[in-house]
């Protein structure tokens, strides 16, 4: 068994020594490369590298946003709404308990509020932009009442404050 063992070591010895040819070789190939390219290839290829996993963070934390801000408000106000209405009517008497099978639609609802909402907020956000495109070429611009004050005293160009309204 010994001769056995020593055999197996001698022959892991042996393709050990090979791999650690190899290695070498690649290893100055690798070096041969980047002294190839330029000095400064290495620090661009890790800025590169650095840029892009920001932007992909980016991205990703832009999306979470867009999926988790209307889901958040539709849930949040579905539940509050629910709160205040099962607290005014134990208020009221017209409930005893808590009822959290309608907390839990209430949830529901508004994570189907969100999901309607993830979907139709951009797309309002382009038919909004579209329609005041289309009034702008049909009508020129749309007039818009705005209060105007009446000017009861005009004062002289240096004077400090110049007019009084009222």
């Amino acid at each position: 068994m010994a001769l056995e063992s020593l055999g197996e070591v001698l022959g892991y010895s042996k393709l050990m020594s090979y791999a650690s040819a190899v290695e070498v070789y690649l290893e100055f190939q690798v070096e041969f490369m980047w002294v190839w390219l330029g000095p400064g290839v290495l620090g661009d290829l890790l800025v590169h590298f650095l840029v892009a996993r920001l932007r992909i963070r980016l991205l990703l934390a832009r999306v979470l946003v867009a999926v988790g801000r209307p889901q958040a408000e539709s849930v949040g106000l579905q539940n509050l709404m629910d709160a205040v209405v099962q607290e005014v009517q134990i208020l009221r008497g017209d409930r005893k308990h808590w009822d959290h099978r309608l907390s839990r639609e209430a949830a529901k609802v508004g994570s189907w509020i969100g999901a309607v909402g993830m979907v139709l907020g951009p797309a309002g956000h382009v038919v909004g932009h579209g329609g005041r495109g289309v009034l702008r070429r049909v009508g020129g611009s749309v007039p818009v009442a705005v209060p105007v004050r009446e000017v009861v005293e005009v004062g002289e160009k240096g004077e400090k404050g110049g007019c009084r309204v009222r």
